[in-house]
């Protein structure tokens, strides 16, 4: 493990055992990290040292405390990246604002507007056809 400060990011700092990733959903959901000891450990110490990475971030985020290897938690998004940040003078919200996770409004419309037009379609022709 590296720990000479500056020169070295946080990723560098990390143990090369990777932190398994696994999103829930149900009754509650989450993202669960999993990890054996000494993986753990070395986020919580770069965790609790707090000092930013030399690891350049997009402008105006906030600066990079950690990034470890991970898995997950996904298997058709690849090269996920958990990284964990310090707040910087901006609100949070301001800087990174909260996204919906569901479909896109628009397509959720378009999906009832083809289904609407559907039915019309199968009335009538039972309408013409069998009645």
């Amino acid at each position: 493990m590296s720990e000479s400060g500056s020169s070295a990011s946080a990723k560098d700092s990390l143990p090369v055992a990777p932190l398994w990733l696994h999103a829930y959903s149900g009754r509650e959901h989450g993202l669960m990290i999993v990890g054996d000891r000494a993986s753990l450990e070395a986020l919580g110490k770069a965790l609790v040292s707090g000092q930013p990475s030399a690891v350049g971030v997009a402008p105006g985020w906030p600066p990079q405390v950690a990034c470890p290897t991970v898995v997950g938690p996904y298997k058709d998004v690849r090269d996920f990246c958990l990284s964990f940040h310090l707040k910087g003078e901006e609100p949070v919200e301001a800087v990174l604002p909260l996204r919906r996770s569901g479909p896109w409004f628009p397509l959720l419309v378009l999906v009832l507007v083809c289904a609407a037009i559907g039915v019309v379609a199968a009335a009538a022709w039972i309408a013409k056809h069998v009645l």
